[in-house]
């Protein structure tokens, strides 16, 4: 989880929320066993669980987005950049 929400987040603070994380989007929410251990995480459980289809809905939406290119990328639709003179492919062979 701290590798998704930081840390220093105890996941009573964040579950049942959604935060980015390179090209997903990360969903809190207590581990099931939680609620066979401790009775009074069932209902918060239940709740995250209620949450799931919403933050698919929402992955499903980033995922249809189009990603931006990476610094340093060219986009598709850039054109080829100028070759300086003396810029030539080596043969390997």
């Amino acid at each position: 989880m701290a590798t998704f929400f930081g840390p220093t987040v105890r996941i009573s603070q964040v579950h049942g929320t959604t935060r980015p994380w390179r090209d997903i989007l990360a969903y809190a929410c207590f581990h099931p066993a939680a609620a066979l251990h401790q009775a009074k995480f069932r209902e918060q459980l239940e709740e995250d669980f209620a949450g799931l289809p919403r933050a698919l809905e929402k992955a499903r939406e980033r995922a249809a987005e189009p990603a931006p290119p990476a610094p340093g990328l060219l986009a598709a639709s850039d054109p080829p950049p100028e070759r300086a003179a003396g810029d030539e492919q080596l043969n390997l062979f």
